[in-house]
């Protein structure tokens, strides 16, 4: 139904905490006796019957032949062209009281499988890196058909049931990646009453990435009391290498992105009869020193140096009471932010900041909900946020000190109309302030062709928003259909510009009110044929924009729609053979002030496998895809690729397996889309036909 997760469990244990993909690319289909899923889960005991959640979770049951002993899968692979490898270990331990998951992984085959080890839940306090090489962007295409990459992930996880209501978790992940990417650009400017004009690149870019992430973690989930403590420490380094050829202008590039962060997180809950008590408490501090270089056909060239460093704190505590199916609730929060900024460009004030930002928030958020059953949900919650901001620019001798009462009212209404169908509504305000990264007024080189000023001013934005949600779930008739509508208007108190000279874009704000909003329309379906052992997913979805831009100190308005539409079909024609398709469509238009309707885009993308069980032992796979784009000329307007394997497991339960991947050996792949008045063109350069083999097994 869409409805993302907030937990997976195995054995009713979340050992990994967000990091689920090292469980999904790692636990042995074999294995799973059932998989349960928990429909509003709350994950934490206490809150159950007082805070609702929309969010699923999913729980993994095993087989007994899985728990309580070491097991696992050893995958190693080698092919040519060029030459190629992929090793995958994962041993693994489940029982009801302990369980660890250790991963090795590497491989050159364009596999990025440092995913796995990215969290779920993204975490705050993170300072943005602001500048970067220019580099290929990622196409729309499978990584292993583009990505030159030769990386080595490890993990090791594991957690301990310390009692029925307590555990411990600890968890150590690495990776180191490089990666290789190659590709022709051309970007498309439409300007008001002007004629456009195009800028052509060829870039080649090489990254390699470095990081280390320790996590420690004990909870308690009891029925009355609930406690959580987490530190977490992490270490990046990134540098990178690429070169812009654009027209007779040959630029080198070089860029270093360390980062090192430490992480406290607290939270506590408890309750007293009827009432509640909760606290948290989450403490960040970051720091990273970067560069960036360009020099112009091997002349002296510039740089760009950053030094930024930040402490974060986030403290809260919030009570509430129930009384029958009325829960009323009042919390507090107080966050201070300690930031530096430095960047050097050049002598010149106008090149150079020397920023410091202290900002201290003082928020109370009464609530209040009512539950009747799961016939009918209501919350209801307005919070409200005094800020206090001290923001010093030592360059230019000044400071401001401005303060703020944010008002952020939210609404949420669910009715359950049938016991398959249910109907919610809702509606939300809020009100946010511009950080650190938003207000500098010296230029900053974002890239070799981007130079940023943000004005020196706190920008704020108003955000409004109100949506419509329709479920249906027939699960007698495996039916589910869902239907959502929502329109959304966001204010700013000043609009962010560009000027272009030549291909140079200096981006700056202006003291102007900035308005922008949206519809979007969406209806899906999910129905299973038992009978015919077949699933049909179909889904549609409409989106209408209104913007407001400038560009040359001009104002440029632009109304963009989309329709996209999915669609796909699983069927097991015959007991060993499966067919499965699936397919999108999609429309952009846009229209800008000053050029009329821009030549609409038109792309479609198409894939169909058939996967077939050849005798007891065999199974041979095949998967075809296709891809259109209207904008595209010539013969990469329809692009096709073709990859295939045949596995065979042998009496010993040994799995042999040969691929090919880019069996068609198409050299390049063309893309086109369009951003604000920006079309954008690009040519990439993909790895040729290549074959891999393979042998996996078991450990037991």
């Amino acid at each position: 139904m869409g409805t993302p997760i907030n937990r997976f469990y195995i054995e009713g244990l979340d050992m990994l905490g967000g990091k689920y993909g090292i469980a999904t690319n790692s636990v042995q289909a074999d294995d799973i006796a059932a998989v349960e899923i928990y429909e509003n889960h709350q994950p934490i005991k206490v809150l159950e019957r007082r805070e609702w959640s929309q969010q699923a979770a999913l729980n993994l049951k095993l087989k007994e032949g899985a728990r309580g002993t070491w097991n696992g899968t050893v995958e190693a692979g080698m092919g040519y062209r060029p030459f190629l490898w992929d090793i995958r270990i994962a041993p693994m331990y489940f029982s009801r009281s302990f369980q660890s998951i250790l991963t090795y992984k590497t491989n050159n085959m364009g596999d990025d499988v440092s995913r796995e080890l990215s969290p779920l839940f993204g975490g705050g306090g993170r300072i943005p890196s602001l500048i970067d090489i220019r580099r290929p962007s990622k196409p729309g295409l499978d990584e292993n058909l583009w990505l030159r990459n030769n990386i080595h992930a490890g993990s090791a996880n594991a957690i301990v049931k310390v009692s029925n209501e307590a555990d411990f978790t600890i968890k150590a992940h690495y990776f180191r990646d490089i990666q290789d990417a190659e590709s022709q650009a051309q970007t498309t400017y439409y300007l008001v009453d002007a004629p456009s004009f195009s800028v052509s690149e060829e870039i080649t870019s090489q990254a390699i990435v470095s990081n280390l992430q320790v996590d420690a973690q004990f909870r308690l989930n009891g029925v009355k009391k609930y406690f959580h403590d987490r530190i977490s420490l992490e270490a990046e380094q990134e540098n990178a290498l690429g070169t812009v050829t654009e027209g007779n202008r040959l630029l080198d590039q070089q860029t270093k992105l360390p980062f090192i962060s430490g992480t406290n997180e607290l939270l506590y809950s408890r309750t007293f009869g009827k009432w509640l008590v909760n606290a948290r408490s989450h403490t960040t501090y970051g720091q990273r020193n970067s560069f960036l270089s360009v020099t112009e056909n091997h002349a002296e060239g510039v740089r760009q140096d950053i030094t930024s460093r930040k402490f974060l704190s986030t403290n809260s505590a919030s009570t509430s009471y129930n009384l029958g199916h009325w829960n009323t609730g009042i919390g507090m929060r107080a966050v201070f932010d300690a930031e530096e900024f430095n960047s050097f460009l050049g002598e010149t004030d106008s090149l150079r900041n020397d920023m410091s930002w202290h900002r201290f928030d003082l928020a109370v958020s009464p609530s209040v909900s009512y539950e009747s059953g799961s016939t009918f949900i209501l919350d209801l919650s307005c919070p409200l946020n005094a800020v206090w901001i001290n923001l010093v620019d030592r360059i230019r001798g000044s400071s401001d000190h401005p303060s703020f009462l944010l008002i952020s009212p939210s609404l949420s209404v669910k009715y359950t109309l049938t016991a398959s169908s249910s109907l919610r509504a809702s509606a939300s305000h809020s009100r946010s302030l511009s950080g650190l990264y938003d207000t500098y007024e010296g230029y900053v080189m974002r890239n070799y062709r981007q130079l940023v000023s943000r004005g020196g001013h706190i920008n704020s934005v108003r955000n409004t928003m109100a949506s419509l949600e329709l479920s249906c779930s027939d699960v007698v008739h495996a039916l589910f259909v869902g239907a959502t509508a929502s329109a959304w208007t966001s204010n700013s108190d000043y609009s962010f510009g560009a000027i272009y000279q030549g291909s140079l874009i200096k981006n700056i704000m202006y003291r102007i009110p900035n308005r922008s909003s949206g519809l979007q329309m969406s209806l899906n379906g999910n129905k299973r044929f038992h009978a015919l052992s077949t699933t049909l997913n179909a889904s549609v979805s409409w989106t209408r924009s209104w913007n407001n831009y400038y560009r040359q100190e001009q104002l440029m308005n632009a109304r963009s729609d989309n329709l996209t539409i999915r669609g796909s079909i699983t069927s097991r024609v015959a007991k060993p053979l499966l067919i499965q398709y699936d397919g999108e469509w999609s429309g952009y238009l846009t229209m800008l002030s000053g050029n009329g309707a821009i030549t609409p885009i038109h792309a479609a993308r198409q894939e169909l496998g058939i996967h077939w069980i050849i005798g007891k032992y065999a199974t041979f796979k095949i998967r075809g895809r296709h891809f259109y784009n209207s904008h595209v000329d010539g013969a990469g307007r329809n692009m096709f690729f073709l990859d295939s394997s045949i596995s065979h497991i042998t009496t010993r339960g040994t799995e042999l397996i040969l691929e090919g991947n880019n069996l068609l050996n198409s050299s390049h792949f063309l893309t086109s889309s369009f951003g604000t008045n920006t079309f954008f063109e690009s040519r990439y350069k993909l790895r040729p036909i290549s074959v891999i083999f393979k042998i996996r097994f078991s450990i037991r």
